[in-house]
């Protein structure tokens, strides 16, 4: 599915509105001050799975998300991101 390229693009994206954008996204290893993102995902019976791990100032948080589609999935991810 190209979920993680797709997230990349997205959150670039995103971030390219500048002074409106509600994130900064930089795609490096390490970032001292970032956020690492991760997570696995699975589709199946038309539905996607995914749990995302959030790691920010050394806490972690996890979520579980479904969607019926990339789109939704990618929307739905932004706004935990956001959190």
């Amino acid at each position: 599915m190209g979920l993680g390229k797709k997230m990349d693009e997205m959150l670039n994206d995103v971030s390219a509105k500048g002074e409106t954008s509600p994130l900064l996204f930089v795609d490096v290893s390490e970032y001292p001050d970032g956020c690492q993102l991760s997570g696995l995902y699975k589709q199946a019976q038309g539905k996607i799975t995914f749990r995302l791990n959030k790691v920010c100032e050394g806490k972690e948080v996890s979520f579980n998300v479904e969607a019926e589609s990339e789109h939704e999935l990618l929307g739905k991810v932004i706004a935990l991101i956001n959190r």
